[in-house]
């Protein structure tokens, strides 16, 4: 027994055949999703190193956040895919 999916890709959520109200629902959801990114503390810039002066050692674009400050659901998803895929990787020392 061969089962394929039937996938396409897709530029908007218009494009899906949804109601109105569906898309909506959806785009609230995202919405309500939003959070603080734990990785940079909110301000989108990751710090790494020893302090010196008030200034960090290395400082470049929060990955977590892509430099928004909060994590939307697509970012969550996006970070959890890496992660995990690094995790497994590497045992755990990414």
């Amino acid at each position: 027994m061969k089962i394929t999916k039937n996938t396409k890709q897709v530029s908007n959520l218009n494009d899906l055949g949804l109601s109105k109200k569906e898309i909506a629902i959806m785009n609230e959801t995202a919405k309500i999703y939003e959070k603080n990114c734990g990785q940079c503390g909110g301000d989108g810039v990751w710090k790494a190193g020893p302090i010196t002066n008030g200034v960090p050692a290395r400082v470049g674009t929060c990955y977590g956040c892509q430099g928004k400050g909060y994590q939307t659901y697509s970012d969550k998803k996006r970070n959890e895919t890496y992660w995990n895929y690094n995790w497994n990787r590497y045992g755990g020392l990414t």
